[in-house]
């Protein structure tokens, strides 16, 4: 579905698509996914890269125990679902570019096997106490061009 600008939206049935690895849905017109995407029991990469009228992820993201790489940048997220935090084989988690994102849940903590977050040009200024516990980060990506940096805590 990569560059799909007329595509918006999943049918509900995609979670019955177990065994589905990776779901490419960068740069549609996709709106919100499906609840039924936690079903996807086997999907290891999941990239909705510049997909600009997202504004929220499902709960059920948190179901997705195989998840090992999220590419999610340039959408309107405002927040992550709590469940997000239960992402245990997450590796690579991508938000650049998104804006409207103020906050990291602190539960993310619960990433153990994180081992790269990119976070530039988003709208958090203040990253989590918690996120030292990542003993895996390799790679902590944090930059911000329209705002100086000394205006961030870590």
């Amino acid at each position: 579905m990569d560059g799909c600008r007329r595509f918006f939206s999943l049918p509900d049935g995609i979670g019955y698509l177990t065994k589905l690895h990776q779901l490419k849905l960068s740069d549609t017109e996709i709106r919100e996914l499906p609840e039924s995407i936690g079903q996807l029991s086997n999907l290891q990469n999941l990239d909705l890269n510049g997909c600009q009228r997202l504004s929220k992820l499902p709960e059920s993201i948190g179901y997705l125990s195989e998840l090992s790489n999220l590419e999610v940048t340039e959408t309107k997220i405002k927040t992550l679902p709590a469940s997000f935090c239960q992402l245990s084989n997450l590796k690579v988690l991508n938000l650049n570019g998104n804006l409207d994102l103020q906050e990291l849940h602190s539960g993310i903590e619960n990433l153990a096997n994180l081992s790269q977050l990119e976070l530039s040009e988003v709208g958090i200024e203040v990253l989590p106490r918690c996120i030292g516990r990542l003993a895996n980060l390799e790679k902590l990506s944090f930059e911000h061009k329209q705002k100086p940096f000394e205006n961030y805590q870590l």
